[in-house]
C-alpha cells in the first residue's frame, strides 16, 4: 500500500500516511 501511495504522490498521501502513523502509535 505504501508503494501505491508513493507512486500516486497526491496531496492525500500526507493525510493518509499521518492517519496510518497515528493508528500505529495508538496501538
Amino acid at each position: 500500500n505504501l508503494e501505491y501511495l508513493l507512486n500516486k504522490q497526491g496531496p492525500n498521501f500526507l493525510l493518509v500516511h499521518g492517519q496510518m502513523c497515528g493508528d500505529e502509535l495508538n496501538r
